[in-house]
């Protein structure tokens, strides 16, 4: 489901795939960023069309390190919001994966 606030489409993605959460993670935008994790729905894992995601488009100044840190706590917060069930399969396809940052939000 997207979510939508007077006609925005927070997780509507450009051409290129990039979502506004992603698109304000590369311009080092903190301020914007905080404002979309606050949206119910906020895809924060969307991968574009080049396989970015908002926190491997962070910058790694010390603006982008808090950004990517906001991100990669609300990722934690969405995993552990999951019913048990999620959070069972989550771990099992991030074990296939070998998704090393996810199994370590467990």
């Amino acid at each position: 489901m997207e979510y939508r606030s007077n006609d925005i489409h927070y997780n509507e993605p450009n051409k290129d795939g990039d979502t506004a959460l992603i698109w304000a993670s590369c311009k080092n935008l903190p301020d914007i960023v905080d404002i979309l994790l606050t949206k119910p729905g906020i895809n924060i894992k969307h991968t574009s069309n080049n396989g970015n995601t908002a926190i491997t488009v962070a910058r790694t100044d010390n603006t982008g390190k808090r950004i990517k840190e906001r991100l990669e706590q609300a990722q934690k917060n969405d995993v552990l919001q999951q019913n048990p069930t999620e959070q069972l399969r989550s771990f099992i396809n991030a074990a296939k994966e070998n998704d090393v940052g996810t199994l370590r939000k467990y």
